[in-house]
């Protein structure tokens, strides 16, 4: 590992050198570190103090020397976690202010991944969908994120009407629960077009993946009338 890898998740140059050294070696006196890593001995004093703060870092008393060690790795996520709870309260707070001035009707478009993922977190803060058109092709392109997203909508016991193509039958996204599939013998589509209360998001799966997100109630209830004819023509699994 490098001291780069640190830097990521909010360790100093310095700070990272001297944790990844104590990990290596063992328990070390401060002057011993200084001469280790080429480094004036109050700066490496001043970036152990930080560690200590942080929790990365604790140390013992022998012969009247302090002897600074790693603490638990675990601990790297101190930070982090303390980074989210002050991003949530914010999210809350901005999404307080959004309220006051959130328009009736928009719409969004998103270039690659990052609408698919905000389509999946409209999902989730809606509790309910239904969706036509449904490939799978979501599942391949956010392969790594796809398991912790369906932990979350089974535990906000998420539900859903999808239709898709029958050859999709066996398809991994047909194993989510609370989830149920009808089929239509249908030509293959770039499209999925999923209805959340007054919003349509419709995701193109171009090599460039697209969505469309529109805030509509009007449109959105056509949507649900034009959804519940195709589920009384398409087919249960059996």
């Amino acid at each position: 590992m490098k001291p780069e890898n640190l830097i990521e998740i909010g360790l100093t140059k310095e700070e990272s050198s001297i944790y990844l050294t104590l990990i290596k070696i063992g328990s070390s006196s401060v002057s011993h570190l200084a001469r280790r890593l080429e480094k004036d001995r109050t700066s490496v004093y001043h970036s152990l103090s930080n560690l200590q703060r942080k929790g990365l870092v604790s140390y013992i008393i022998k012969n009247y020397r302090k002897f600074y060690f790693a603490a638990d790795p675990e601990n790297l996520l101190g930070p982090i976690k303390a980074k989210e709870e002050y991003a949530k309260k914010l999210i809350n707070e901005i999404k307080n202010i959004e309220k006051e001035h959130e328009p009736e009707q928009y719409i969004e478009v998103y270039e690659g991944k990052e609408g698919i993922r905000i389509v999946y977190t409209e999902i989730i803060k809606s509790g309910e969908l239904l969706s036509y058109g449904a490939s799978g092709k979501s599942f391949d392109i956010l392969r790594y994120e796809i398991p912790h997203i369906i932990k979350k909508a089974i535990k906000r016991k998420i539900k859903g009407r999808i239709i898709t193509n029958k050859k999709f039958k066996n398809h991994e996204m047909t194993k989510v629960p609370n989830m149920h599939f009808r089929y239509l013998d249908t030509a293959d589509s770039l499209s999925t077009t999923t209805i959340l209360d007054d919003k349509i998001a419709i995701n193109i799966f171009s090599i460039n993946p697209l969505t469309i997100i529109i805030r509509n109630k009007e449109l959105a209830i056509n949507y649900k009338h034009y959804f519940e004819l195709l589920w009384k023509i398409a087919k249960n699994s059996n």
